[in-house]
C-alpha cells in the first residue's frame, strides 16, 4: 500500500530531473522522484501542494489542485504542462528549495519550442561615458556597509545597466571588490538556463579552471570561486527572481547588482531601487557632456529637455550626439527638433524621436550600415562579422562603425567589438524593412552566416580534430588556430553562434542552420551543455529529413546519439545511431565509418565488447581504405579499450600502440595521452617488475602530456594507473596516498566514471593486501556510483569483487587489480 507521507526508499539525495528533451522525459523524471519519495498517493500530493502554496500566501480556497490534475502531471503524452504545479509537486516530494529552480528549468526546457536558443554573455564592459546624475543611487550602491544585493528597476532606456556597470567600476576603484563580472540574462521568456550563465561566469573569472560536468557540481564550483574572492556581480536584464535564484551567492563578500524592467518580488534582504528619469539639471549636464563642448543650456531648455525625453539618458545622449555635429543650433532648438519628430516612429517612451534625429543626421553609408548591422543575430558584433554584413572591407567597416559609435548608436565593448542597444536594433530593423530590398536583406544575412560558418569551422577542429569529418562542405581545409585562441573565440561567440543558428532556421537558411548545428555540437559537448545540443540536433534531424538530405540527417542522428551517450543514456543513443548507420548504407562520401564508430562507442559503454570489436574492425578497415588517419586512430584507441575489458591484452597493446603512433605523427597530444594512459593501465596488471616499471614510465609520460594542456581529468586517470603500478611494485603507502588524492579530486570535479573506477581500485588494493572488510566497503561504494551512472564495466568489477569476497572474512585476492581505463571516443 502506498505511503501517505514522503519516505525516501534510500538515503540518497532526491533524484534531479536530468537532461530533459520533451514533456515525456519530464513526466518520467517526476515519476522517478515520486518513487524515491515512497510513492505517496496523488491525493496526498495534491493536499501537500495546497499546504506549500498556503505558506507562500496563496488563498486557501483553490490553493490545492485536484487529484486528477496532479495525476496528469505524471502521465505521458501531454502537450503542455503547468510549470508552477510541476515545481510545487517536486517540492512536496522532497526536492527542496534548490530543487524548485532545477525543476522549473526542466519544465521550461520540456516546453521550449524546438530550435529556440538561450542567449547570455559574461563580461564587464568599459565604464559608461559620459555619465551624469544618479549620485544618490551610486552612493547607496557603493557604501562599504551597503546590503549585499541590490535590484535596479525602471523603464528601458532609463540607465539601469549604465548605473550598475558604473557602480561595479567604482567598487573596484575603491578596493571594495577585487573583480567584477556582468552577465546579460535578457534572452526571452522561458529561455534562461542559469547553469549556462554559471559556466560563463566560471570561464570568465577562471579561464583555465575545469568546469564540472553536472549542474550541482557547477553551482558548487561557482559558489567556491565567488567565496574565494570579493566580486561585484552584475546580473543584467532579469525577467523573474527565480531566473537568478541559483546565481545568487551565499557568501558575504560578493556584491550583486540586478537590473530589471519589471517590479518584482524579491527575498528579504534585497534592497530595491526604482530608477526614474533624470532631473532637469542632470539632463542638461548629460546633454553638454555628450555634445562634447560647452553647450549653454538655460533653465527653460533644461526643463523642456527633461519633459521631452522623459529624462531617459538614452534619449538625451542621442540628442547630444546630434548636437556634437550640428554646432550652430542652441540647446532649445535641439529640443524642439526632437519634439517635432516624436511621432515619426512608435518606440517606447519617445526614444524613437531621438533615434530619428540621430539617424537623419548620418551620412547615407552610415544609415545603411546601421540598417544592415541591425540584422545581426546578436546585439554584440565583431569587426569581421560586421564587414560580412555590410559586404565591405574591414578597413571601411571600421570607419563606419567608429562613426556610429560617435553617434551613440553603437557602444564599444572591447577591441574591434561593438554592442547595439536593443531599442536601436528595433529601430534599425524597421528602417531596413522600409528602405532595403528583400533580396538585399537576405543577401546580408547569408553573408554573415557564411562568415560564422567558416570561422566556426576553423576554430572547432582545434580542440576537436574529429570534427573535421563533419566539414566536408568546405572547399579546402580551414586554417588552424592556436588552441587557446580557438577555445577563447568559441566561448566568446557561443551565444552569437547559437543565435545565428536560430536565425538561420527561422529565416529558412537551412544549409547554414545544419552546418552550424553540426559544428556547435562539438563545443556544447565540451561545455557539458547536453540540453542545448539535443535541442539543436532534433531540429537538425527533422529539417534534413524534410529536405531529403540523408547525409545531413544521418549526421544529426549521429550527433544526437552521441549526446545521449554523453548523458549516460545508451539505450536512447543506440536508436539514433542505428538510424544514422541505416541512412548511410549507400553512402559514397565517407560518412559511414564515423557513424559505425559512434555505434561501437555505444556498444562499449553498454558492455557489449564483442559487438564493439566487430564494429570497430569494420571502422578500421574502412578508415585504412580511405586513408583517414583521424578515424583510424579513434578506432584503434576504442579497440584497445574493448580488448582490455575482454582480457585480450596482446591485442589491446597492439591497438593502443598503433593509436599512440598515429596521434604522435599527426600532433594530436590529447589522443596520444589517452592511449598512453590506457597502455599504462594494461602494463600495471603484470607481475613482471620490468613491465611494471614500464607502466610507471608510461603513466608519468601521460601525466606530463595532460598537464601541458591543462587536462585535469586526464591527469587523474593517469595518476590512478600510476598508483596501481606502484602498489604492485610494493610501494603501497604511496599508492594508497595517490589513489585517495585522485578519489577526492574525482569527487570534487564530479567525474562519476573515474570515481567508480578509483573506488574499485581501492577495493582491489585492500583485497590484494588481505583486508577484506575494507575491500568490501569500497566495492559497495563503487557499485553505488557505477549503477547511478550505468557504467557497465565498473558495475561488473564491483559485483565480481563482492562475489569473490562473499562472507569469508579471510578471503584473499581472486581478481587482478585494474587501473583506470579511459572511455571511448
Amino acid at each position: 500500500m502506498a505511503r501517505e507521507t514522503p519516505h525516501p526508499v534510500a538515503s540518497d539525495p532526491p533524484p534531479g530531473p536530468g537532461p530533459i528533451d520533451g514533456l515525456d522525459s519530464l513526466t518520467a523524471a517526476l515519476r522517478e522522484l515520486r518513487v524515491w519519495a515512497g510513492s505517496p498517493s496523488y491525493t496526498w500530493i495534491a493536499r501537500e501542494v495546497g499546504v506549500i502554496r498556503g505558506r507562500r500566501g496563496a488563498a486557501r480556497v483553490g490553493a490545492a489542485p485536484g487529484r486528477v490534475t496532479v495525476y496528469d502531471c505524471f502521465r505521458d503524452g501531454r502537450q503542455r504542462i503547468d510549470t508552477d504545479l510541476v515545481v510545487d509537486i517536486a517540492e512536496a516530494l522532497g526536492a527542496g528549495i534548490e530543487g524548485r529552480t532545477l525543476w522549473r528549468l526542466a519544465a521550461r526546457s520540456a516546453m521550449r519550442p524546438a530550435g529556440r536558443i538561450t542567449s547570455q554573455v559574461a563580461a564587464l564592459p568599459q565604464r559608461t561615458r559620459p555619465f551624469a546624475g544618479r549620485a544618490e543611487e551610486l552612493a547607496r550602491l557603493t557604501a562599504p556597509d551597503a546590503p549585499r544585493v541590490h535590484v535596479l528597476h525602471g523603464l528601458s532606456g532609463v540607465g539601469k545597466s549604465a548605473l550598475a556597470v558604473t557602480a561595479a567600476h567604482e567598487l573596484l576603484e575603491a578596493g571594495l571588490v577585487d573583480t567584477a563580472v556582468r552577465v546579460v540574462l535578457g534572452s526571452g521568456e522561458g529561455d534562461l538556463d542559469p547553469f549556462d550563465a554559471i559556466v560563463s561566469v566560471l570561464r570568465t573569472l577562471d579561464p583555465h579552471g575545469t568546469v564540472p560536468s553536472t549542474p550541482a557540481g557547477r553551482r558548487a564550483a561557482y559558489l567556491r570561486l565567488l567565496s574565494s574572492r570579493s566580486t561585484a556581480l552584475v546580473l543584467d536584464d532579469v525577467d523573474r527572481p527565480e531566473d537568478v535564484e541559483l546565481l545568487l551567492p551565499i557568501d558575504s563578500t560578493t556584491r550583486v547588482l540586478i537590473t530589471s524592467r519589471w517590479v518584482l518580488e524579491w527575498p528579504i534582504g534585497v534592497e530595491d531601487i526604482e530608477l526614474d528619469g533624470l532631473d532637469a539639471a542632470s539632463c542638461a549636464r548629460l546633454l553638454s557632456l555628450t555634445a562634447g563642448r560647452r553647450l549653454a543650456v538655460d533653465d527653460q531648455a533644461a526643463v523642456d529637455l527633461q519633459q521631452a525625453s522623459d529624462g531617459l539618458p538614452l534619449a538625451v545622449s542621442l540628442i547630444g550626439a546630434r548636437a556634437a555635429r550640428q554646432t550652430t543650433w542652441t540647446a532649445g532648438q535641439h529640443v524642439q527638433a526632437y519634439r517635432d519628430r516624436l511621432t515619426s516612429l512608435q518606440l517606447e517612451d519617445g526614444v524613437a524621436g531621438a533615434l530619428t534625429i540621430t539617424y537623419d543626421g548620418l551620412r547615407d553609408d552610415e544609415r545603411r550600415a546601421l540598417r544592415l548591422l541591425s540584422l545581426h543575430p546578436a546585439l554584440e558584433t565583431g569587426l569581421g562579422a560586421a564587414a560580412a554584413l555590410l559586404g565591405r572591407s574591414t578597413g571601411a567597416t571600421y570607419t563606419v562603425l567608429v562613426a556610429l559609435e560617435r553617434s551613440h548608436l553603437l557602444r564599444r565593448t572591447a577591441e574591434n567589438r561593438w554592442e547595439m542597444h536593443s531599442l536601436v536594433q528595433v529601430f534599425g530593423q524597421r528602417a531596413a524593412l522600409h528602405e532595403e530590398l528583400t533580396e538585399d536583406r537576405a543577401a546580408a544575412s547569408r553573408r554573415v552566416l557564411d562568415f560564422y560558418c567558416a570561422k566556426c569551422a576553423s576554430a572547432i577542429i582545434v580542440p576537436n580534430p574529429s570534427a573535421a569529418g563533419d566539414l566536408s562542405w568546405l572547399p579546402e581545409a580551414p586554417a588552424r588556430w592556436g588552441a587557446e585562441d580557438a577555445v577563447h573565440w568559441l566561448e566568446t561567440e557561443r551565444t552569437t553562434l547559437l543565435a545565428a543558428a536560430d536565425q538561420a532556421f527561422g529565416q529558412g537558411h537551412h544549409t547554414h542552420f545544419l552546418r552550424l548545428a553540426t559544428m556547435l555540437s562539438w563545443h556544447l559537448w565540451n561545455r557539458g551543455d547536453m540540453n542545448t545540443a539535443m535541442s539543436l540536433q532534433r531540429v537538425a534531424a527533422s529539417t534534413a529529413a524534410v529536405l531529403g538530405d540523408s547525409v545531413a540527417e544521418a549526421t544529426a542522428e549521429r550527433h544526437l546519439g552521441m549526446t545521449y551517450v554523453r548523458s549516460s543514456r545508451p539505450a536512447q543513443a543506440r536508436a539514433h545511431l542505428e538510424r544514422a548507420v541505416a541512412l548511410l548504407r549507400d553512402d559514397r562520401h565517407g560518412h559511414l565509418p564515423a557513424a559505425l564508430n559512434s555505434l561501437a562507442v555505444c556498444s562499449l559503454i553498454t558492455g557489449d565488447y564483442e559487438q564493439a570489436i566487430r564494429e570497430l574492425d569494420q571502422v578500421n578497415e574502412l578508415a585504412v581504405g580511405a586513408g583517414d588517419a583521424d578515424l583510424r586512430s579513434r578506432a584503434l584507441a576504442n579497440l584497445g579499450v574493448a580488448h582490455t575489458r575482454l582480457g585480450h591484452m596482446d591485442e589491446a597493446v597492439a591497438a593502443l600502440e598503433g593509436a599512440a603512433r598515429l596521434a604522435a605523427e599527426h600532433h594530436w597530444p590529447d589522443r596520444e595521452r589517452i592511449s598512453l594512459s590506457n597502455l599504462a593501465d594494461i602494463f600495471a596488471q603484470s607481475d613482471d617488475p620490468q613491465v611494471l616499471h614500464r607502466a610507471v614510465r608510461t603513466a608519468e609520460a601521460a601525466i606530463t602530456q595532460a598537464q601541458s594542456f591543462g587536462d585535469e581529468i586526464g591527469v587523474l586517470y593517469s595518476r590512478s594507473n600510476l598508483a596501481i603500478a606502484l602498489h604492485r611494485l610494493g610501494d603501497t603507502a604511496q599508492a594508497f596516498a595517490l589513489t585517495h588524492r585522485v578519489r577526492e579530486q574525482a569527487e570534487r570535479l564530479e567525474v562519476p566514471e573515474l570515481l567508480a573506477s578509483v573506488l574499485n581500485n581501492l577495493a582491489q588494493m585492500h583485497q590484494r593486501d588481505g583486508r577484506p572488510d575494507q575491500a568490501r566497503s569500497w566495492f559497495r561504494r563503487a557499485l553505488e556510483v557505477a549503477r547511478a551512472r550505468d557504467a557497465a564495466f565498473e558495475v561488473e568489477r564491483a559485483e565480481h569483487g563482492l562475489a569473490a569476497l562473499g562472507g569469508d572474512a579471510h578471503a584473499t585476492v581472486v581478481s587482478t587489480t585494474r587501473g583506470s581505463s579511459e572511455g571511448p571516443g
